[in-house]
């Protein structure tokens, strides 16, 4: 926007003058370019001259120039200023001429700080080529004359100066390293001036952001892409209790098996910590295998015989050791055979206990050999009805 535009020049005294020093005194940019002109009704900003200083290029999308309309442009009043802006390159030799053509582009209407408009200044274009389909075309007759040198011409026509419109610098013009920190005034870049996806990681360098450097609530769960953040990009002890926010953590965020033993620090978890009903026995990994796959399983048998009816029924027994149970109840050996699923026998300690006299221990016998899955626990010499209670201590090896 005009407003936003950086222009100067060098005047005949040598003296560096900026335009927008004197559109702040004028508060009127038609004023302050007319300075700039003088008694000139166009100046070119922005031409090249061959190293024999004998030729002049105007080059398109760069040469700029300032001009005083005339009547040649009668939608506009006399002595309207317009910036415009070469559209084709072109090249004027020394004891040559050559004829400008300058047409209307868009319009750019700006308003003070004070509230008074600025008198209208328009954008157009040139090119030493006539434009067609164009009903207003101003011309401006360029005669590099006979013993005028290529500085004096240059001097004349472009002036040394400096024309920054918006949007005519590109990322290709300004050279790396070229903006630093310093040169940027503090709160001159700003989100709004960043268009989405200009900035990328590439564009980031090591180190470059740090927490001082973000603000509190600048960054919340919308502005992180899913997946963004990994444990590889997390320093070691950089997220804490106090980094937490408290239900910002769900079981949905946890991935299967990135939460182990090893990962919580002793005494870290007490039960001001563990909501009500929280861990439950399907959240516990209770298996029963330990000391390199070492495992002891209990048995709390009842085995009853009433008449002709027999009872057999388990009171007790350690979850997680697969295993199925065949039952026998002969008349002198009530017998109950186990057999392991995944784990061998190693040992047993078994107790029997006679319920119908008064919990007298009963001698039983046990047929099982070390290393087998199948374990046989048999009462013999038993007449009659009976009532047992068998606790049985297999201390087994899994497959």
């Amino acid at each position: 926007m005009l407003k936003d535009t950086i222009l100067s020049y060098i005047n005949d005294d040598g003296n560096l003058v900026y335009i927008n020093d004197l559109v702040s005194a004028f508060d009127n940019w038609q004023s302050a370019l007319g300075i700039f002109l003088g008694a000139s009704n166009y100046k070119f900003i922005d031409i090249s001259m061959s190293n024999e200083m004998d030729s002049a290029t105007f080059t398109s999308g760069t040469t700029q120039l300032i001009f005083k309309t005339s009547s040649s442009l009668p939608s506009l009043a006399t002595g309207t200023i317009i910036i415009a802006t070469c559209n084709k390159t072109f090249t004027v030799a020394e004891q040559n001429r050559a004829t400008v053509y300058v047409w209307l582009s868009d319009v750019e209407q700006r308003s003070s700080e004070t509230g008074q408009e600025y008198t209208a200044i328009k954008r157009a274009l040139f090119s030493n080529t006539q434009p067609t389909g164009i009903s207003e075309v101003a011309t401006i007759d360029l005669t590099w004359a006979v013993g005028m040198d290529g500085y004096s011409f240059y001097h004349t026509y472009d002036w040394r100066a400096n024309l920054v419109l918006p949007s005519s610098i590109g990322l290709s013009d300004i050279a790396n390293g070229a903006v630093g920190t310093l040169k940027i005034a503090d709160g001159a870049v700003t989100s709004e001036k960043i268009a989405d996806g200009t900035i990328s990681t590439p564009d980031i360098a090591d180190g470059a952001v740090t927490s001082e450097k973000i603000a509190d609530g600048t960054i919340s769960t919308p502005d992180i892409a899913d997946g963004a953040v990994t444990s590889a990009k997390i320093g070691d002890y950089q997220v804490t209790e106090r980094n937490i926010r408290l239900g910002s953590i769900s079981n949905d965020a946890l991935q299967s098996g990135s939460v182990s033993n090893e990962k919580i620090i002793d005494y870290s978890i007490d039960s001001s910590k563990i909501a009500a009903l929280a861990v439950t026995d399907d959240k516990l990994n209770l298996t029963p295998f330990f000391l390199n796959g070492n495992a002891v399983y209990y048995l709390n048998l009842r085995m009853a015989k009433s008449g002709s009816e027999t009872q057999n029924q388990v009171l007790f027994e350690t979850a997680g050791i697969n295993n199925s149970k065949t039952y026998g109840n002969g008349t002198n050996n009530p017998v109950v055979t186990i057999n392991f699923t995944s784990a061998r026998a190693q040992s047993i300690i078994l107790s029997v206990y006679d319920e119908s006299s008064n919990f007298i221990q009963k001698l039983a016998k046990v047929n099982y050999t070390v290393g087998n899955q199948q374990v046989q626990i048999l009462i013999d010499d038993v007449s009659g009805n009976y009532a047992y209670s068998i606790n049985a201590i297999i201390y087994l090896t899994r497959n």
